[in-house]
């Protein structure tokens, strides 16, 4: 009886060892993505003045880098909401030499990504385009959402 009961511990220790390692290894390298979006900020600001500078970050620890935006030029970046978890919150600062207006405020969150534009078998669009007057959300007018600069 004793050799039986030891040889069952023996194989739940094994079994949950593998299931820990296959855990791992699944968290690493599978990512359960429900929904992609492609964050686009456009700079539409007035030709010949002083170029936009942004620098973006996400509540997990990303650092997506300084950014300098010409008029008419714009930046993207991809992100994946995984099933059953809310999507990263994505901030910028951005920075606009010409009238030294700046800006601090979330590009990308939960909330945002339920008014981005759907498209088949593609990311959904999520674009800010950045004017003198401030910053629009949204791929058309009227646009879902606005904030001011800070000047």
């Amino acid at each position: 009886m004793m050799c039986k009961l030891k040889k069952i511990t023996i194989t739940i220790l094994q079994l949950l060892i593998f299931l820990t390692t296959f855990n791992l290894l699944i968290s690493k390298s599978f990512s359960l993505c429900a929904f992609e979006y492609a964050i686009e900020v456009v700079s539409n600001l007035p030709a010949h003045t002083k170029s936009l500078k942004l620098q973006c970050w996400g509540d997990d620890g990303t650092d997506l880098g300084l950014q300098t935006l010409d008029p008419n030029q714009g930046v993207y970046f991809t992100t994946c909401t995984e099933v059953f978890e809310a999507p990263t919150t994505f901030y910028c600062f951005f920075h606009w030499r010409q009238k030294k207006y700046q800006a601090t405020f979330p590009i990308f969150s939960n909330d945002l990504s339920s008014h981005c534009d759907f498209h088949v078998f593609s990311p959904y669009i999520c674009r800010w385009t950045v004017k003198d007057s401030g910053f629009y959300f949204g791929t058309k007018e009227p646009y879902y959402e606005y904030h001011p600069w800070t000047k």
